[in-house]
């Protein structure tokens, strides 16, 4: 059986990670951790600063190894040196600041980077930065320096750089955590679209509203796995996020206010266009 035989899917078997400069008494980033995310998953991982939510991006690409346990990415372990190549071209990785991604003078030239790198053939890194700049909405900005570029846009040169390398995941650390409302909104979309098309999206955030875009929501605390579950759970945990510092997104908030107030609201609604369009409905019912 080859790797190409195995079910596409990321397997974390008791991982731990224990930074190297830690003191004689080491801290663990990470302990003890079990977690499957499977072909076409939106899993987003919440937490508050220092529970381990970037270590552990780090760990489905190899970019860092676990301390005890296993990371395998298709059948394909992490720790095998052998195979760090072909498993970083199967997880993509997007950081929080889009002026460390990006290297080309002009933004198409930035996005056929990864593929030259991969000795893709010329007319097919033709093809594949067209298809990943359309994909992700700046086409119009092929010719452009990325540095005249808005936050958002910038971001989504990146997301597209990662997305024409065709990988099977994309991790996204906090991606928006450096943007504008519009940026934020501009790459939230991007990532809403990509896993509507059966991408595999693994979204890193300490924002509730970007949590619930999910489909699923894995919470850490002090390195441990707090919650794993759908997002309408985890809004029922009222205890657990106080603990992770998590707030209700304003839709939420909003939408139990008005159910105490005898409005007959559906039990989950984290979206405000959502509520705006059930409150619209309502009232051309009565």
């Amino acid at each position: 059986m080859t790797y190409e035989d195995v079910t596409p899917k990321i397997v974390l078997q008791g991982v731990s990670y224990c930074y190297p400069d830690s003191t004689a008494s080491p801290v663990y980033a990470l302990s003890s951790l079990t977690l499957e995310v499977k072909a076409g998953d939106f899993l987003c991982i919440l937490g508050p600063n220092g529970s381990g939510k970037s270590t552990l991006g780090r760990l489905f690409n190899a970019l860092l190894i676990p301390t005890e346990g296993s990371v395998q990415v298709d059948g394909m372990d992490t720790r095998n040196t052998a195979l760090l190549w072909t498993i970083r071209t199967r997880v993509g990785m997007i950081f929080q600041n889009p002026d460390n991604q990006i290297v080309g003078t002009i933004v198409e030239e930035d996005i056929a980077f990864g593929l030259e790198n991969l000795g893709i053939p010329p007319n097919e890194i033709r093809a594949r930065v067209d298809w990943a700049m359309e994909k992700v909405g700046i086409s119009t900005y092929a010719k452009h320096p990325p540095n005249l570029l808005s936050g958002g846009q910038k971001q989504r040169v990146a997301i597209a750089g990662v997305l024409a390398m065709k990988p099977s995941y994309i991790v996204l650390d906090e991606p928006t955590s450096l943007l504008d409302p519009q940026g934020r909104e501009e790459v939230l979309r991007t990532i809403q679209e990509l896993h509507s098309e059966g991408i595999t999206l693994i979204l890193i955030t300490h924002r509730m509203e970007e949590a619930m875009l999910a489909c699923r929501l894995l919470v850490l605390e002090k390195g441990k796995l707090a919650f794993l579950g759908i997002p309408a759970q985890l809004v029922e945990e009222d205890e657990l996020r106080r603990h992770a510092h998590l707030d209700l997104p304003l839709a939420i908030r909003l939408a139990q206010l008005l159910r105490e107030k005898g409005i007959p609201l559906p039990p989950f609604l984290p979206r405000p266009e959502e509520l705006v369009r059930t409150l619209c409905a309502l009232k051309r019912s009565t």
